[in-house]
């Protein structure tokens, strides 16, 4: 079995009912489960957040998706919210770039306590 087809059967659930038939549906790729979660929440989410609860070892991966569903809903009339990252240490608060990702040192203070940026979809106004 080859490297893609394996990847696609990751994304195939079988649904049995009791009568013994089986019914085949394709699951929801990451990135679409992403959106539906920060689409449906009602607080901001951090990667880290998006991590533990799809399961996702890297959180560099769940930056990569947003910041490719923030493009892609554009066309939905849909806009990605963003809570930026601040300092745990003095308060600072980090510019939002078009990038999604976690700052790593405070240029203020030069702590590395930084609070994670939030994300929300929300429709566009």
């Amino acid at each position: 079995m080859t490297l893609r087809l394996k990847q696609c059967v990751q994304f195939i659930e079988q649904d049995c009912t009791d009568l013994g038939t089986c019914e085949l549906r394709i699951l929801p790729t990451r990135r679409k489960r992403i959106a539906v979660m920060l689409e449906e929440t009602e607080y901001p989410l951090t990667a880290e957040d998006i991590c533990r609860a799809l399961d996702i070892k890297e959180r560099s991966i769940v930056y990569e998706d947003i910041t490719h569903i923030s493009k892609s809903i554009k066309n939905e009339s849909k806009e990605l919210l963003v809570q930026p990252a601040s300092c745990g240490n003095c308060d600072f608060v980090f510019k939002v770039k078009g990038t999604a990702k976690r700052p790593s040192k405070c240029p203020k203070c030069r702590g590395q306590w930084i609070i994670s940026p939030g994300y929300l979809i929300r429709l566009r106004k």
